[in-house]
């Protein structure tokens, strides 16, 4: 090969999504139940709540609907479609004094893919598994609610 033939590569580094989700971690029976959240960049959220019984999608409320967020907002009081307004209550059952509860919110570039019925904590951790690392961020929240 001639000497003068070269070839030159640029790779691009992906920008990887910057989203903080905050608030506190414990809550007394019947308090609201409200995060910060903080996203730099217009993206999909999805809310998981994961409980002894299972997996519930808590947000989007009308899976048919695409809500991409951005910027710094209250989660659930600034919801994004002013129309579908919702709180979220820490509860406990009757004759339970203390329960430890899970949210997992899910930032993506992408809309997601999955069946909302009889999700599963498998199928949340394997639908994570399926988005390039650069195109999500995923924050798991632990709280405590009291009575």
């Amino acid at each position: 090969f001639p000497s003068h033939d070269r070839v030159e590569v640029t790779v691009d580094k992906p920008n990887s999504i910057y989203a903080t989700v905050s608030g506190y971690e414990e809550f007394r029976h019947g308090d609201s139940v409200s995060f910060t959240i903080d996203a730099r960049q217009p993206v999909y959220m999805y809310v998981f709540s994961v409980h002894a019984k299972g997996v519930d999608l808590i947000y989007p409320i009308d899976y048919n609907k695409d809500y991409i967020v951005q910027g710094k907002f209250k989660f659930p009081e600034q919801y994004p479609d002013p129309n579908n307004q919702f709180t979220l209550r820490a509860w406990l059952p009757n004759g339970q004094d203390v329960a430890n509860e899970k949210l997992v919110f899910v930032f993506s570039k992408a809309k997601l893919e999955f069946t909302r019925e009889n999700i599963r904590k498998e199928h949340v951790e394997e639908l994570v598994k399926t988005i390039p690392v650069y195109s999500r961020r995923v924050v798991y929240k632990n709280f405590s609610v009291y009575r």
